[in-house]
């Protein structure tokens, strides 16, 4: 898939995101379209993309070899936990795919042997920790938008809250609250549900991020859309 995202493309895809002035680490533009990609069922660009950023950080020689190692892992972890994190909006099969094509490229050193989440947590301090985070992400519509997955079916109000908000999109700090927000918006914007794209572009402003980044979200979503040949029918 390396004619679909070229040299020339990953630089166009940086270059609509306005965080120039963050490092390269805490970018955020490969995370987002390392997961469109991963959604619209090519997860063969998910590798091309963390080389391209991979060697970008081998690049910038100002570290230590242990601080070198440190960023790097941090990287490989950010690449692993952002699609890990979609795949409870795209599914676990491409998902499961992104990853193996990621782990095929990813050096031993950057090989994580253990889960970034706690697994001897109790269930119920998931719950909670998952609820913190809905009402810290949706704010003022957490009420409106709980009661809406509560009535609809009261199972899903629950695996919400717990498995959903408190075990994926939180249970590691790799990534922060705004980038698990704009990450679930362009997953949800390539997979043609626009509403729920609103709501987590909503909340990302909330959060703090700006009009012109989320539209920068948007626009890079609507690249990979047109490279994964998708047809929109819902999203304007």
């Amino acid at each position: 898939m390396s004619h679909i995202a070229t040299t020339d493309f990953l630089v166009r895809l940086k270059g609509l995101y306005p965080d120039s002035r963050r490092a390269t680490l805490h970018s955020r533009w490969y995370l987002l379209a390392a997961v469109a990609f991963s959604a619209g069922n090519i997860p063969e660009v998910v590798p091309i993309i963390f080389e391209f950023v991979l060697k970008e950080l081998e690049a910038q020689k100002s570290r230590s070899k242990d601080d070198t190692h440190a960023v790097r892992l941090l990287l490989a972890r950010r690449m692993r936990d952002c699609i890990f994190r979609a795949g409870m909006l795209n599914g676990y099969a491409r998902t499961i795919n992104s990853l193996v094509a990621l782990s095929e490229v990813t050096p031993d050193d950057l090989r994580d042997t253990e889960t970034l989440r706690n697994t001897n947590q109790a269930i119920q301090q998931y719950a909670e920790d998952g609820r913190e985070l809905f009402q810290s992400m949706y704010t003022d519509d957490a009420t409106r938008v709980q009661d809406l997955l509560d009535t609809i079916h009261p199972d899903m109000g629950w695996f919400s809250n717990t498995v959903a908000y408190g075990m994926v999109y939180g249970g590691s700090n790799v990534l922060s609250q705004v980038e698990v927000s704009l990450i679930m918006a362009v997953v949800n914007t390539v997979m043609d549900t626009p509403q729920q794209a609103g709501w987590h572009f909503k909340n990302a402003m909330s959060g703090g991020v700006s009009l012109e980044e989320v539209e920068a979200a948007r626009s890079l979503a609507m690249e990979a859309v047109s490279k994964c040949d998708i047809v929109l029918r819902r999203t304007k």
